[in-house]
């Protein structure tokens, strides 16, 4: 039997807020999961919707 074993490193929102930031986006609003329901601490997902600067 084969297995293996990973780990999925995901970013707090300030620190994929100030990544988006630096890489010219701006978010004009952060959704919590695939419904479009707003961001919230205990979200299962950070969506970040927005733009170019």
């Amino acid at each position: 039997m084969l297995s293996a074993e990973s780990k999925i490193a995901v970013p707090t929102k300030e620190s994929l807020a100030q990544m988006l930031d630096q890489a010219g986006l701006v978010v004009e609003e952060w959704l919590g999961n695939w419904r479009g329901e707003p961001y919230a601490p205990t979200s299962p997902e950070i969506i970040p919707i927005g733009r170019l600067r």
